[in-house]
């Protein structure tokens, strides 16, 4: 496996380079009941997170193969991963 090129700046990097030009806006908590604004990191982090579909059938045999001790994690697939995700 080869990494050529300068590296993306991760997630959690943007995400701190963008909270760092956010004015700083102090204000009291809201009464109960009001609208709740979500901050600019949140909404970073939530686009990278993607949809929230969950395979419950994928789940359900991942738990079965652990408890059986059958579950062999493939670590070259993982590295993979990680480095696709940061692409």
């Amino acid at each position: 496996m080869k990494i050529e090129g300068a590296p993306k700046p991760s997630l959690i990097e943007r995400a701190a380079a963008s909270r760092a030009t956010e004015p700083k806006v102090e204000s009291a908590p809201p009464p109960r009941g009001e609208r709740v604004e979500v901050s600019k990191l949140s909404k970073l982090l939530g686009e990278a997170r993607g949809p929230e579909e969950v395979d419950t059938a994928r789940i359900e045999r991942l738990r079965d193969a652990i408890a059986a001790g059958t579950f062999k994690a493939d670590a070259e697939a993982i590295a993979d991963a990680m480095i696709n995700e940061e692409k």
